[in-house]
């Protein structure tokens, strides 16, 4: 079992406007060399520049197996991330958030591939896929809005849903997404990869 402690190293923001992603110039990042939670945040809805720190760009080149659906208790997992996600709207009076299938495929293979690159990004190596409105897309749900957080972070089983949206919940960006009261679908995706470090995608999505 993990029992590594999770705590904040930083936050990423994709600026997004209408249907495509708008990313804002940056510094070449920096490698990454630790394994605590670094998350990222994407809207359709504007977001306001410098609220949440500059924008993260593709990081290109990186060869990647086809992604695959995840199996083993994954599905246990996200039932828990979806039961802090929800328990976090209520104390807002926002309604819950139920699973949509497409929405729940689309996360879950995104989760994969963040594994395989080992790393956290809103833009897919696959062409068709590049953005998360085409990754919806292609698995056959449509929204009039949505939006798309990402963690990579390092947890017991046990404790991960409670620090993942506590990770979340104190990240303006990401917090936004999760307590918008116009979003009723979502799809959650997580994958433990060979690093030993869990990445999980949620996608987010209005009724229509």
């Amino acid at each position: 079992m993990f029992s590594i402690p999770s705590r904040i190293l930083a936050a990423t923001v994709v600026f997004v406007v209408a249907c495509g992603v708008t990313p804002r110039p940056e510094p070449a990042p920096s490698p990454n060399t630790d394994t605590d939670t670094v998350a990222g945040v994407a809207t359709d809805r504007p977001v306001t520049p410098g609220a949440e720190g500059d924008g993260v760009a593709a990081r290109g080149g990186e060869g990647i197996a086809p992604p695959r659906m995840v199996v083993a208790d994954a599905q246990k997992l996200m039932l828990d991330v979806l039961g802090e996600v929800n328990a976090s709207r209520a104390r807002v009076g926002a309604r819950p958030l139920g699973i949509d299938p497409g929405l729940l495929r689309a996360a879950r293979r995104y989760s994969e591939e963040l594994a395989a690159r080992r790393l956290i990004s809103h833009v897919s190596l696959w062409p068709d896929r590049r953005t998360f409105r085409q990754r919806i897309a292609a698995e056959g749900a449509r929204a009039r809005l949505a939006g798309e957080n990402l963690a990579r972070l390092t947890s017991s089983p046990e404790t991960l849903a409670k620090n993942l949206v506590d990770a979340w919940m104190r990240s303006p960006g990401h917090r936004r997404n999760l307590l918008d009261p116009a979003f009723s679908r979502t799809g959650i995706g997580v994958t433990l990869g060979d690093d030993g470090v869990w990445y999980v995608t949620q996608l987010y999505a209005t009724p229509d």
